[in-house]
């Protein structure tokens, strides 16, 4: 196409990318893309840039009117060779990473408040009578000890759950 939104998509498609790819990469919203693509609206001057840089073109590339000799559009490459599959998949590895440690936290945490509520079950034991046999010994130190764990398990658990939403935009198909 001869407008800069059908170079843009040629661009893109060549590369086997989504528009919330390309946006993800570009640092603008879909809808952006989506409105260059259309023509709805231009790219700035700074957004030329990104995108002449991501897609390895010149300026001349989107505007072959300033110049007889249009730079052509790159050539098609192959998903092994091109680094844009090779940056999804340490995405999706990052994520998955992320996820996994998410799990683990939170099933950390549910083990740590579990044995906080045994604890407190031993050192609370309210069983007084006169012949008090008692075959634990718990202090209050392993019962806060517990609690931290728990609460720390949480914390962890909830930034990798921030993390993972970080990343899921490179693949919504999973």
């Amino acid at each position: 196409m001869d407008t800069i939104g059908g170079r843009i998509s040629n661009l893109r498609k060549a590369r086997q990318i989504s528009q919330e790819q390309l946006a993800f990469e570009l640092g603008v919203s879909t809808q952006t893309i989506h409105n260059w693509e259309k023509n709805k609206s231009d790219p700035s001057v700074k957004n030329i840039e990104t995108l002449c840089q991501f897609f390895s073109v010149s300026p001349n590339y989107f505007f072959p009117q300033l110049n007889s000799e249009a730079d052509p559009p790159p050539a098609e490459t192959s998903a092994a060779s091109n680094p844009q599959s090779s940056a999804n998949a340490k995405a999706k590895k990052k994520f998955r990473i992320y996820l996994f440690a998410a799990c683990i936290s939170y099933l950390s945490a549910v083990i740590c408040a579990a044995a906080s509520v045994c604890i407190s079950f031993m050192l609370f034991d309210s069983n007084e009578g006169i012949e008090k046999i008692t075959t634990y010994s718990v202090n209050g130190l392993e019962f806060a000890a517990a609690i931290a764990f728990t609460v720390i398990f949480i914390a962890a658990g909830i930034a990798f759950t921030i993390l993972c939403k970080k990343n899921k935009s490179f693949f919504k198909r999973i």
